[in-house]
């Protein structure tokens, strides 16, 4: 089926030499001429691949108000270099609006859902844009860790100079996490 002035390569072509024959044809007298063939060319080697992202991955805690990381190994079989690859953060399969980057802070819309992180590779040369690739989800997200906190805070002892005040609270925090060092202050008329 080759038999026009022009041809398009396929991929059965590849590692093959490639010549064009012509047999010239009069619209009078003598005809045809001989066939005469081109020098080759070739051999015929594989067409551009699209860039690949492989390895994708998320790194972080999946807590509201941390930090996750975006991971993952550009490819490109052909060699091109990436270019600006993309990325979206997903909250439960679907996008979330304005979040391209490859970090992504957790908000408290986040709480309790699956995040996931996609990059589709793009290279700079050749087949530039490639299929994009989601990491494995993570989550559900947690809650952000909240501060302690004391409450019935009171002093015993008797006001009068010469005599020991102690100042009493009641730690706690919902988080569960163990009293540190708390700090102290002991305020006169204000200051």
């Amino acid at each position: 089926g080759a038999t026009a002035q022009t041809y398009t390569l396929v991929a059965a072509d590849q590692g093959a030499m490639i010549t064009f024959e012509v047999t010239p044809v009069a619209a009078t007298g003598v005809t045809p001429g001989l066939a005469v063939l081109s020098a080759a060319v070739g051999p015929v080697i594989p067409a551009n691949t699209a860039p690949t992202a492989s390895a994708v991955s998320i790194t972080g805690t999946a807590q509201v108000g941390q930090v996750l990381t975006g991971n993952y190994t550009y490819g490109d079989a052909d060699g091109d270099p990436q270019g600006v690859s993309t990325f979206r953060w997903l909250r439960g399969g679907v996008a979330i609006s304005g979040a391209t980057a490859q970090t992504y802070t957790l908000v408290a819309a986040d709480q309790g859902t699956m995040i996931a992180f996609e990059v589709t590779p793009v290279a700079q040369t050749g087949v530039l844009v490639g299929a994009p690739v989601q990491s494995a989800a993570v989550g559900p997200v947690i809650p952000a860790n909240i501060a302690p906190s004391a409450t019935n805070v009171t002093i015993t002892g008797s006001a009068q100079v010469g005599q020991t005040l102690t100042g009493n609270y009641t730690y706690s925090d919902a988080d569960g996490d163990l009293e540190g060092t708390s700090t102290f202050r002991w305020l006169r008329n204000g200051s």
